[in-house]
């Protein structure tokens, strides 16, 4: 006699194979080989990065550009970079104007986590850009840890 099971605990559907036999597993470890060397997770290149993180140093620490807090961990697993103007492949969609350096290594997770979690929050802060809009990285001011700021193209800040 087949027993059966309450609703919530039934399969809805069916078991996939594993990402090995599929495929999927190899295709991202090919594609994470095949990445340049000087790109980070993000494509950010490694002087882009020096210079977003040299932006951010107050008291002689990199620090986050939302809270002001001391970044202290590895790239990935404490803190990362997020693109204000989400990534979209226009050619100033890695450069500094449109990178903050963040608490959080995704995009639920502490002050990157809040950019994301409240969108109308981060666009009044200047946090984020609407993809869809005209706006430049260099003309929308962000609120930091030193206050209103506008970003440079060249990784540095002026008072706004």
């Amino acid at each position: 006699m087949r027993k059966v099971l309450p609703l919530m605990l039934q399969r809805r559907v069916p078991l996939r194979r594993t990402p090995l036999r599929s495929g999927g597993l190899l295709r991202k470890v090919a594609a994470k080989v095949t990445r340049p060397p000087s790109a980070g997770p993000a494509g950010v290149s490694a002087l882009v990065l020096a210079q977003v993180l040299h932006r951010t140093v107050l008291f002689e620490d990199p620090t986050c550009e939302v809270c002001g807090w001391v970044l202290i961990g590895e790239r990935g697993l404490a803190w990362s970079v997020h693109h204000r103007r989400f990534r979209d492949g226009r050619p100033d969609s890695h450069l500094p104007q449109n990178l903050l350096v963040v608490h959080g290594a995704s995009n639920v997770d502490r002050c990157h986590g809040r950019i994301h979690a409240d969108k109308r929050e981060a666009i009044a802060n200047g946090w984020a850009i609407s993809r869809h809009g005209a706006a430049d990285p260099l003309d929308v001011p962000v609120l930091t840890a030193r206050g209103w700021v506008l970003f440079d193209d060249e990784g540095g800040w002026r008072p706004w």
